[in-house]
């Protein structure tokens, strides 16, 4: 889970890795939940957050894994471990 993650934004499902992400940007809210734009070097894709602080925290855990990502409209939240982000272990 460090290393790789399932991105999701509405149906669209994408195995993406946590390294390499260049931008995190909050793009908007649709129905309550804040949907996010991550770009690396070779792709880019849409994530959503159940809610404004989780969104928050996902920033913290892409800004300890690439610490040069550029975050905008959003303030990352947290020590950026997967434990805060529900992990139970």
């Amino acid at each position: 889970l460090e290393d790789r993650m399932l991105a999701c934004a509405d149906l669209n499902l994408k195995e993406i890795s946590t390294e390499g992400i260049r931008t995190l940007e909050l793009m908007e809210e649709k129905h309550g939940k804040p949907y996010m734009k991550l770009t690396s070097d070779s792709d880019a894709c849409m994530v959503s957050a159940l809610s404004k602080e989780e969104a928050q925290r996902f920033a913290a855990f892409i800004q300890r894994k690439n610490p040069d990502v550029r975050i905008s409209g959003i303030e990352p939240k947290g020590n950026g471990t997967l434990k805060e982000l529900g992990a139970s272990r």
